[in-house]
């Protein structure tokens, strides 16, 4: 029932950005992520770039989903275009770079996301980890180190 609402308020005024997200997040919730994934695209097309940002966030996540890795780190870059200070998207963008092989700019994104969210277990365990990959071996440790820091039984970091 909340789709037929959500799509007849959202046919009548293709603008109306919330109504949008929540028809597509109605649809993802509902297993129709190619009819989510529409709604999302018709967003950016009829909304302003500031409104725009959650259905470019979500088209992000949907190429991710389907191994899409450059479509979602354009998704991902117009996003912090909107907002340079989301560390959620930082860390999103660092694991599409991660995902298509791209350790050093992965490593930067999740970089700039613990600089912005120093909580971040995921964030910091995913730079010691690119550190390790790539040979930087003192730096990952003391990287790894300051994971244990924050939660001393993060057992990815305990490897």
């Amino acid at each position: 029932r909340a789709v037929k609402c959500y799509k007849k308020a959202f046919t009548i005024h293709p603008g109306l950005t919330e109504a949008g997200i929540s028809l597509g997040e109605c649809l993802s919730a509902l297993g129709e992520e190619e009819s989510a994934y529409e709604v999302y695209l018709k967003i950016t097309e009829n909304s302003p770039p500031t409104e725009a940002r959650e259905a470019w966030l979500r088209i992000g996540l949907y190429h991710r989903r389907h191994s899409q890795y450059d479509e979602a780190i354009k998704c991902y870059l117009k996003v912090l275009h909107q907002n340079v200070s989301d560390s959620n998207v930082w860390e999103c963008l660092g694991e599409a770079y991660l995902s298509r092989g791209s350790n050093i700019a992965a490593m930067k994104a999740f970089e700039k996301a613990t600089e912005l969210n120093p909580q971040s277990i995921f964030s910091q365990y995913q730079v010691a980890a690119i550190q390790q990959l790539i040979g930087l071996l003192s730096e990952a440790v003391a990287s790894y180190t300051r994971v244990l820091e924050l939660q001393d039984d993060y057992v990815p970091a305990l490897k």
